[in-house]
C-alpha cells in the first residue's frame, strides 16, 4: 500500500489520494459475516435445539450485519421460526446469545462502524489496536489487514474516509464533463 501512494505521490504530485468509504465498511461486514458462517456451521450437524440456531442463524443473517442503530426496537411481527411476535433487536439479541466469540465479534464490528460513522479516525485506530483477545484468531487475522492500514501516516485514508469531502457523483460529473469538452473539441 505504502509503495503505491508514493508512486502516485512522485508521479501525480498536486493529485490527492482518496479511499472509498464503501471498501472499508464491506471489508468490516465481511469477515463479521465469514465468522458468523463458521459459527452457524458448528450448529448444523448437532442436536435439534442446535439445528434451531443454525437455521435462525442462517435466516436473519442481514440482521446482524445491520447498523445496531437502524434496527427496530419496538415493532414487533410474529416470526414462525420464534413462535413468537419479536422486534429486530430482540431477534439480534437471541443470535447473539448462542455463542460468546460472535457476540464480541458484533460489538467490536459495531464499534468499528460507529467510529467510521462519526468520521473519528483516532477512536477508530484505538478500537483496532484493542482488538479482545477471546475473538477467535481467524477473526482477529483478518480485521489486522485494517489495522495495517498506515491510518495516521496515509492521508488517503484520512482524506475520505473521515473527512469525506468528496461525493462519488460530483467527481463523475466532473469526469463528464471533462469528457464531453474533449468530444466536442475533437469534432
Amino acid at each position: 500500500m505504502l509503495a503505491i501512494v508514493s508512486y502516485l505521490k512522485r508521479s501525480f504530485s498536486n493529485a490527492e489520494i482518496v479511499t472509498d468509504r464503501f471498501h472499508i465498511v464491506q471489508h468490516i461486514n465481511h469477515r463479521f459475516n465469514q465468522l458468523r458462517v463458521q459459527i452457524m456451521n458448528r450448529f448444523r450437524l448437532s442436536h435439534t435445539e442446535d439445528q434451531k440456531k443454525y437455521r435462525r442463524l442462517k435466516r436473519y443473517w442481514k440482521l446482524l450485519l445491520k447498523d445496531s442503530t437502524t434496527l427496530e426496537p419496538l415493532k414487533q411481527v410474529y416470526h414462525r421460526i420464534f413462535k413468537r411476535p419479536i422486534s429486530q433487536t430482540e431477534i439480534v439479541d437471541e443470535l447473539l446469545s448462542y455463542n460468546d466469540e460472535l457476540r464480541e465479534a458484533y460489538h467490536f464490528s459495531q464499534l468499528l462502524r460507529y467510529y467510521f460513522a462519526k468520521r473519528d479516525p483516532e477512536g477508530f485506530q484505538e478500537t483496532l489496536k484493542t482488538i479482545a483477545p477471546t475473538l477467535p484468531q481467524s477473526f482477529k487475522k483478518e480485521i489486522h489487514d485494517l489495522s495495517s492500514l498506515p491510518i495516521k501516516h496515509c492521508e488517503c485514508f484520512q482524506n475520505f474516509s473521515f473527512k469525506r469531502r468528496y461525493k462519488r457523483t460530483k467527481q463523475q460529473n466532473h469526469v463528464d464533463q471533462t469528457n464531453r469538452f474533449w468530444l466536442s473539441q475533437l469534432l
